[in-house]
């Protein structure tokens, strides 16, 4: 996640814990500062933040249960101590996951500039290819507040060729839109179990 004008950089490892560097020079990632950590959750997959900087939003890739946590920070962009102030399942608000011996987790989330429409990616985790990963759309009713979420529908992102092979190719793991909402870009994995990379797709 890069924030607050391009000064400010954040990711998460596989282990759920949330680096943020510090860029001097905006967008330049060869200016980076290491300046914190924290662990939210170890299965912590995708983060977002409001635009203002003071609430960090989670997903988690929980088995069959996507579950958004928001944390109030103490200062804008500051993870060094966060608090939890709300969390939901997204299956309790009318999300409903694809059925047929898959997994699914939660791997992204992503809001509008508004901060009215909330956006997650459900990866549909399977051995043999299947046509089931979709990014769904809730509306809010209050901006960045995921207790007034509504569901409002879902996409299938394999519709964009990101469909899983049996060597891993094409399982969908992030995705962001561009600055104007008007293009989505998809990260998958590109090669096979032992040996992935990320790939990203736009459209």
């Amino acid at each position: 996640v890069i924030a607050d004008e391009g000064k400010k950089f954040f990711f998460v490892n596989t282990s759920g814990k949330i680096y943020r560097f510090d860029l001097s020079t905006p967008n330049e990632f060869s200016t980076a500062t290491f300046v914190q950590t924290v662990t939210p959750h170890s299965q912590l997959h995708g983060i977002a933040l409001s635009d203002d900087g003071t609430r960090l939003f989670t997903i988690r890739w929980t088995d069959e249960t996507p579950l958004v946590t928001t944390y109030q920070l103490p200062n804008p962009y500051d993870i060094s101590s966060i608090t939890q102030i709300h969390q939901v399942d997204l299956t309790d608000i009318g999300l409903t996951l694809p059925t047929g011996g898959g997994n699914n987790l939660g791997r992204d989330i992503e809001f509008s500039k508004s901060g009215h429409a909330m956006f997650v990616l459900i990866q549909y985790s399977v051995a043999t290819p299947e046509d089931k990963s979709d990014i769904y759309h809730f509306n809010l009713e209050k901006k960045f507040d995921v207790s007034t979420a509504t569901l409002v529908g879902n996409y299938d992102v394999n519709n964009f060729q990101n469909q899983r092979d049996l060597g891993l190719l094409g399982y969908p793991i992030g995705f962001t839109f561009s600055s104007d909402g008007m293009r989505v870009f998809i990260v998958d994995i590109a090669g096979d179990a032992s040996n992935g990379i990320d790939q990203i797709n736009s459209y």
